[in-house]
């Protein structure tokens, strides 16, 4: 592939994504896939003799950023204040 036209459209990874869009719903997953054509697009334009990526690659850059948005961000914690309080430490 040569040309940024070759590209499969969002239509087209949309009805390859059935288990994207099961798991992560419609919204997200084509959120996902536009930001990785965005990145597949930016990367071919600073180097143009780049490989453009197959359909299946498109898909697993796309559940790897699915993944990455969906992780939970709170981290457990031991509150341990009032130990330190209650026993004048």
């Amino acid at each position: 592939m040569t040309s940024l036209r070759n590209l499969p459209s969002i239509e087209k990874l949309l009805n390859k994504s059935n288990d994207l869009i099961a798991a992560y719903g419609r919204p997200l997953t084509l959120d996902a896939l536009r930001t990785t054509l965005d990145d597949i697009r930016a990367r071919f334009k600073r180097n143009p003799e780049l490989a453009l990526p197959t359909i299946d690659k498109i898909l697993s850059q796309a559940e790897s950023r699915l993944s990455t948005w969906t992780q939970p961000t709170l981290v457990p914690v031991i509150n341990a204040s009032g130990v330190i309080l209650h026993t004048n430490l």
